[in-house]
């Protein structure tokens, strides 16, 4: 590790050592990571995912971790942190937003402004970066609608490139940045034009339906399963009767089956195994396979 840190003093690269994942994931769960570094531009992103790949050293981008579950024990590799490139350009309808840019305020401030179009993902806790590479969306929303354009870095080819809407892959919670060759720069979004009154209110509504349906109380990861045929996998979980169920400090939220929460002291292997006994117990009951829309480490 000692040629990395010359490498980050090098590029004044900041970083931190032995941090505690627990901290940066919204389930408050995880051991250490061995190493967490925050590139300040698009540049230092590059040379350090770069460096990280040639050197063969363990690595994971991470945004805000509201869909990823850390390990218990230590991550012996190194976190890349995209919170310190948050900046976005506005041209008319078009939006060009850097990787870490949080995506909710990012609407609402644009919202402000008359720029509409996406009121449904304004609750979704991620940066843009995280909800473009699984296809986020929620009420009838997904992030790739909105998508003019992706800027990414490609570590297979060393490569930059700037694909559209069509070369992106979208479908149901999936891109052709899933499979972590990639690293996305910055995207580009096209809203619409629509007064900033009805934007604002048609948010309200939506963020009222979420607290009052999802267990906000808690800390989760969100939705950790996938639909099955359409239909939400909160909906198959409830009607096996399991809420409620629970491993250790993890239990199925009473509120929302399809969310699996941390009710205090929860660890990863409490986490995981209780998404394996849903996913058990589910199909045992309905011969329906679950699989997770959240990520491991």
């Amino acid at each position: 590790m000692e040629e990395l840190f010359d490498f980050l003093i090098k590029k004044d690269v900041e970083y931190k050592r032995n941090q505690l994942m627990s901290q940066y994931t919204s389930v408050r769960i995880g051991g250490c990571a061995s190493v967490v570094v925050f590139p300040r531009t698009e540049q230092q992103l590059i040379d350090v995912a770069r460096f990280l790949c040639d050197s063969d050293i363990k690595h994971k981008v991470i945004g805000r971790m509201t869909n990823i579950l850390p390990c218990d024990g230590e991550y012996c590799g190194v976190l890349i942190s995209t919170k310190k490139l948050n900046s976005y350009i506005l041209d008319s309808t078009l939006i060009k937003a850097e990787c870490g840019t949080l995506l909710s305020p990012l609407l609402l401030s644009l919202a402000r402004l008359g720029l509409g179009g996406a009121e449904g993902l304004c609750g979704i806790p991620g940066t843009v970066g995280g909800v473009v590479v699984s296809n986020a969306g929620a009420y009838g929303c997904e992030i790739g609608e909105l998508v003019k354009s992706v800027r990414a870095y490609f570590l297979r080819t060393d490569s930059i490139e700037t694909l559209t809407r069509e070369q992106c892959g979208f479908s149901y919670r999936n891109s052709v940045f899933s499979n972590g060759d990639s690293v996305i720069l910055s995207v580009e979004l096209e809203l619409i034009k629509r007064a900033p009154d009805i934007i604002i209110n048609e948010m309200g509504m939506i963020k009222r339906r979420r607290n009052d349906s999802q267990p906000i109380e808690y800390p989760s990861l969100g939705s950790v399963f996938k639909k099955v045929n359409g239909i939400s996998a909160g909906q198959i979980i409830d009607r096996c009767g399991l809420k409620g169920l629970r491993v250790g400090g993890a239990m199925v939220s009473p509120k929302h089956a399809g969310f699996i929460v941390n009710t205090g002291g929860a660890t990863a292997a409490d986490f995981r195994g209780l998404v394996e006994l849903v996913k058990s117990e589910v199909y045992r009951m309905r011969h329906i396979k679950l699989i997770e829309e959240i990520e491991y480490i």
